[in-house]
C-alpha cells in the first residue's frame, strides 16, 4: 500500500479532528452563553446553512474536481463554471434560508440577516474547493475548514469569560470566520482566469448535470442526519434534542477519519489511470481505516461515560447509552462514506443512491416508532440499523463493480498492518534524527 495517500489522509484527518473539536468548543461556549430559545435559533440556523451550502451547489464541487483531475476541462473553464454556480446557488439558497429563518419574530433582524448571509462564504468555499480536490491539494481543504472554525472561537471565548456573548455576536463571529476562510480559498487558488476566458454556458450546464449525479447520494446522506435531529426534537423534548446533538458531534469527530480517507480517495481516484495497483492502494487504505474505526469505536463505547462528562458536562450524561449505540454503528457509516466516495471518483456517483434513497424513509419510520418509547436510545438504534444496512448494500455494489470480495475490502492483513506501523515508526525516527542534527 502506498503511504503517500495515507499520509494525505492523516494530515486531513488531524486537521479535521481539530476542526471538529474547535466547533464543539464553540458550540459549548454559545450554549452556555445564550438562553435556550436563542441557542435553538443559533443551532437551527447553523444546520440550515450547513445543508444548503453543502448541497445547494448541486455537485459543482465534485464535477469540477473530476473534470480538472481527468483534464476534461481547462482550469479557466472550471473557474468560470464555479463562479456561475456560486452566483446562482447563492440566490436560490439565500431565498430558501430567508423563508426558513425570517419568520422568528422574537429574533432581531440583525441576527437573522447574519444567519442568512453566512451562506455566501460557505457556498464559495464548498464550490471552489473542488479545484483543490482536482489538483490533489487536499491540505488546502483542511486549512480552509480550520480557519473557518478557529476565528469564531477566538472571538467568542474571551467574550464568554466576560459574560458578554449575544446571539448577534455569536452569529457575527461565525460569519466572520467563514468570510476569512473564503478569502483564503480565493487567495490560494490565485483566481482570475475566469475573466480571461470566453463565456461558456454550455460548459457550465454540462458540468452542472454531472454534478447533480454526485450530490444526490450526499444530500440523502445528510438528509438522514437532519431527519433524526428533527424527529428527536419533535417526538421527545428540547433537552433530549440538545443531548442528542451533543453526542452526535462526538461521533462526528470519529467520522472525520472517514471523511479524510474518503476525500483523499476521491482526490486520488479522479487522477488515476485505472491500473490494478491504484485499486490495490485504495483497498489498502480502506482496510487500514476499517481496522482503525473498530479500535476507536470500542474504546469510545467502553469509556462513553467519562468522555461525555469531560467533553460535554453532566447535563449530557443521560445520553451516554445513546453514544454507546452510535459508536456501534459508526464503523458502518464510515465504511459506506469511503466506498461511496471512491465509487464517485470512478464515474459512478449514483451507485449508492439505490441504497441511500430507501434508507431515509426507513430511518424516518424507525425513529417515529422508537423515539416515543425509548427516547435517545431509540433514535440511536434507528440510526445504527440504517447505517449497517446501508454499508452492506454499498459494499455489495463496490465488490461487484471492482470484482473483489468483502474480505479484501474489510480484513487487514497482519503483514500489511506491520508494514504500515514499521514505515511510520521509521519516519518518526528519521525526523527525530534530523531534529537532533539541527
Amino acid at each position: 500500500m502506498r503511504l503517500k495517500p495515507l499520509g494525505q489522509a492523516a494530515v486531513l484527518f488531524s486537521s479535521r479532528l481539530l476542526v471538529r473539536f474547535t466547533a464543539l468548543l464553540t458550540l459549548l461556549v454559545v450554549a452556555r452563553a445564550l438562553d435556550s430559545h436563542e441557542f435553538g435559533f443559533y443551532a437551527y440556523s447553523a444546520l440550515v446553512a450547513l445543508f444548503l451550502s453543502s448541497v445547494g451547489h448541486l455537485g459543482m464541487r465534485q464535477a469540477g474536481a473530476r473534470s480538472l483531475g481527468q483534464q476534461a476541462a481547462s482550469r479557466a473553464q472550471i473557474e468560470q463554471a464555479s463562479l456561475i454556480s456560486w452566483v446562482l446557488s447563492s440566490l436560490a439558497s439565500l431565498a430558501i434560508a430567508t423563508l426558513l429563518l425570517w419568520p422568528y419574530e422574537d429574533i432581531s433582524p440583525v441576527a437573522k440577516g447574519l444567519a442568512v448571509a453566512m451562506l455566501l462564504p460557505m457556498l464559495f468555499v464548498n464550490i471552489y474547493q473542488g479545484m483543490n480536490l482536482g489538483e490533489g491539494k487536499v491540505e488546502q481543504l483542511a486549512w480552509a475548514d480550520l480557519i473557518g472554525r478557529i476565528i469564531p472561537l477566538a472571538f467568542l471565548a474571551p467574550m464568554a469569560l466576560l459574560d458578554d456573548v449575544t446571539l448577534e455576536f455569536a452569529l457575527g463571529a461565525t460569519f466572520g470566520g467563514q468570510l476569512v476562510a473564503a478569502v483564503y480559498v480565493g487567495w490560494t487558488l490565485r483566481l482570475g482566469a475566469a475573466g480571461r476566458a470566453p463565456l461558456e454556458l454550455a460548459g457550465f450546464w454540462r458540468l452542472q448535470r454531472t454534478g447533480m449525479k454526485y450530490i444526490l447520494p450526499y444530500s440523502l446522506y445528510m438528509g438522514n442526519g437532519l431527519l433524526v435531529a428533527h424527529l428527536v426534537n419533535t417526538l421527545s423534548s428540547l433537552a433530549d434534542a440538545g443531548r442528542y446533538f451533543g453526542v452526535s458531534k462526538l461521533c462526528e469527530i470519529f467520522s472525520e477519519i472517514a471523511v479524510a480517507v474518503g476525500t483523499t480517495l476521491f482526490s486520488q481516484g479522479v487522477r488515476e489511470s485505472g491500473r490494478a495497483e491504484d485499486l490495490a492502494s485504495a483497498l489498502g487504505m480502506i482496510r487500514f481505516s476499517v481496522f482503525l474505526f473498530i479500535c476507536i469505536s470500542v474504546v469510545l463505547a467502553v469509556g462513553a461515560h467519562p468522555v461525555v462528562y469531560l467533553m460535554l458536562g453532566s447535563d449530557f450524561l443521560p445520553a451516554v447509552g445513546a453514544l454507546r449505540i452510535l459508536m456501534i454503528g459508526a464503523p458502518f457509516g464510515a465504511l459506506a462514506r469511503m466506498l461511496q466516495m471512491y465509487l464517485a471518483s470512478q464515474g459512478q456517483p449514483l451507485a449508492g443512491t439505490a441504497v441511500l434513497g430507501p434508507s431515509i424513509v426507513i430511518q424516518g419510520l424507525l425513529c417515529w416508532l422508537l423515539i416515543p418509547e425509548y427516547g435517545l436510545i431509540g433514535a440511536a438504534a434507528a440510526t445504527v440499523i440504517v447505517q449497517a444496512a446501508g454499508a452492506v448494500g454499498i459494499l455489495i455494489l463496490f465488490c461487484r463493480r471492482f470484482k473483489t470480495s468483502p474480505i479484501d475490502v474489510l480484513l487487514i492483513r497482519p503483514r500489511e498492518l506491520w508494514s504500515i506501523l514499521r514505515n511510520l515508526s521509521l519516519k518518526i525516527v528519521r525526523r527525530q534524527r534530523k531534529f537532533h542534527v539541527a
